[in-house]
C-alpha cells in the first residue's frame, strides 16, 4: 500500500508557506476604504437591480406558496 498518496496533499502546501516571514506588518493605505465602500455599494445596487429584474417571479412564487398552504388548512379543516 503506498501511504505517500495520503499525506501528500498536506505536505506540498506547507512547502509553500514556509518561506513567508515570521511577522507580517498589514498596512492600509487610505484608497482602501474607498474601494471597501465602493464594493459594499456595488453589491447592494446588484441586488437590487436583481430584485428589480426578478419581482414578478418572487412574488409568484410566495403566491404559490401561499395558495398552497391555504389549500392544505382548508383540506385539513374538512377533515377529508
Amino acid at each position: 500500500m503506498n501511504h505517500s498518496r495520503y499525506w501528500a496533499p498536506f505536505f506540498f502546501p506547507a512547502l509553500f508557506l514556509l518561506p513567508l516571514p515570521r511577522e507580517i506588518h498589514p498596512y492600509i493605505d487610505p484608497g482602501t476604504g474607498s474601494l471597501v465602500l465602493q464594493a459594499a455599494l456595488g453589491a447592494l445596487v446588484a441586488v437590487l437591480v436583481a430584485v428589480k429584474m426578478f419581482w414578478n417571479q418572487i412574488m409568484a412564487f410566495f403566491r404559490r406558496l401561499s395558495h398552497t398552504g391555504r389549500k392544505h388548512r382548508e383540506h385539513e379543516e374538512s377533515g377529508d
